[in-house]
């Protein structure tokens, strides 16, 4: 195979990398040593994480952000439901680290979230 640029690993970083330099030459080559929704990715099996919040990385949400409008916008040239939305639930102690840092981070970006009770949510 010849190429101009090569993308070596095309999992979901290395796939989006491929479209978009797709975009600018055709000469552009993507390899992957498995084969597609491979077990031994970094989200193994038949289905990837995509998140907008990072606990304790507020300065990603911008970079989020865009990366979710490339996703619609791929599933707009494809014509396939690609990403889907399901939202997200984080259970964890009240002032607990893990949960102050991550509502922090949801905060700062002014993304949408709830928070519910111990009774909200059915315990």
């Amino acid at each position: 195979m010849d190429g101009k640029l090569a993308v070596i690993g095309l999992g979901s970083i290395g796939s989006m990398a491929l479209w978009q330099a797709s975009r600018l030459s055709d000469s552009v080559v993507g390899f992957e040593a498995q084969a597609p929704a491979h077990a031994r990715s970094a989200v193994g099996g038949d289905t990837r994480l995509f998140r907008m919040i990072y606990r304790g990385a507020p300065d990603l949400y911008p970079i989020l952000e865009r990366s979710r409008d490339l996703w619609a916008e791929l599933e707009a040239e494809t014509g396939q439901n690609i990403l889907i939305r399901c939202g997200g639930l984080s259970i964890g102690t009240k002032d607990g680290p893990y949960l102050s840092a991550l509502l922090e981070t949801t905060r700062t970006n002014g993304a949408e979230h709830e928070i519910l009770s111990r009774e909200e949510r059915g315990q």
